[in-house]
Formats: structure tokens, sequence, C-alpha cells
């Protein structure tokens, strides 16, 4: 059988299907690529993100600790001022009930902070794994093409030599 120019044209055609199917792939993977890194930077932005917001509940926690403390000292100062006692049972009973107080403060930061931290952790767990099933069905859709675009080139070739 000869080659007539159509013939020519169509398997031109299948190779250039081909070819374009092999380049929509690679266009495919590379965004694939991406889309991993991408998540896998955001995810870590999150992780420091939960590091810096148990830091900073750590800092307001050991602040009511401080402030407590100095609350503490003060009431015994002005109970000492006043010519009372230190030891007198309502004195007392003041200093513990700021005592707990304070003890509860430090308890609300450390726990908010905690919880915030937790929260910003599973943000970064789900990131990474939306990332992760992106990139492997944009991988999996550049595979498609890629035997797609072969299917069509073979197609196109067996119907030149079919005459169809």
């Amino acid at each position: 059988m000869a080659m007539t120019a159509g013939m020519g044209m169509q398997m031109a055609g299948g190779i250039m299907g081909g070819i374009g199917a092999g380049m929509s792939a690679a266009a495919q993977k590379r965004a694939a690529d991406f889309r991993k890194k991408e998540a896998a930077y955001h995810a870590q932005v999150l992780e420091i993100r939960a590091k810096e917001t148990l830091a900073v509940g750590q800092r307001a926690a050991a602040e009511a600790v401080r402030q407590n403390e100095i609350a503490q000292s003060r009431m015994l100062a002005v109970a000492a001022a006043s010519g009372g006692s230190a030891s007198d049972p309502t004195v007392e009973n003041l200093v513990s009930k700021a005592a707990g107080e304070g003890a509860y403060q430090q308890a609300v930061a450390l726990y908010s902070s905690e919880s915030e931290a937790r929260n910003l952790r599973n943000q970064a767990k789900l990131v990474s794994y939306q990332g992760a099933e992106n990139a492997a069905n944009l991988s999996s859709l550049g595979n498609a093409t890629l035997l797609g675009g072969f299917a069509g080139g073979l197609s196109k070739a067996g119907s030149m030599y079919t005459g169809r």
C-alpha cells in the first residue's frame, strides 16, 4: 500500500497528538509536585505558628503567676501596715483565694494556648494530606492524559492502515 498525502497527515497528526499528550502529562506532573511542595510549606508554617502559640501561652501563664504573687504580697503588706497580722484568718483567707485565682488564670492561659496549638497542628496534618491527595490526583490525570494521547495516536495509525 502506497503512502498518500492523507495518510502522511494522519500519521503526523497521531505523532503530534502523542507529543501533545506527553507535554500535557509532564505539565500535570510538575503541577502535582508543586502542589505537594506548597502543602508541605503551608503545613510547616502552621507547625511554627503552633509552637509560637504555645510560647505565648506559657509567657501569659508566667505573667499570671507573677501578677498574682504581686497581689498576694500587696495584701500582706497592707495587712501589716494596718496593724494586723499576716497570720490573721481573714488575711490568710484572702491570700488563699488570690492564690487560687492565680492558679486558675495560669491554667486558662496554658489551656487556651495548647488548644489553639492543637488546632493548628491538626490543620497542618489536613493540609499535608490534601496536598498529597491533590498531587496523586494530578499525577494520575497526567498518566491518563499520556495514555489517552498514545491511544489516539495508535487509533489514527490503525485507521490509516485499515483505510477508515
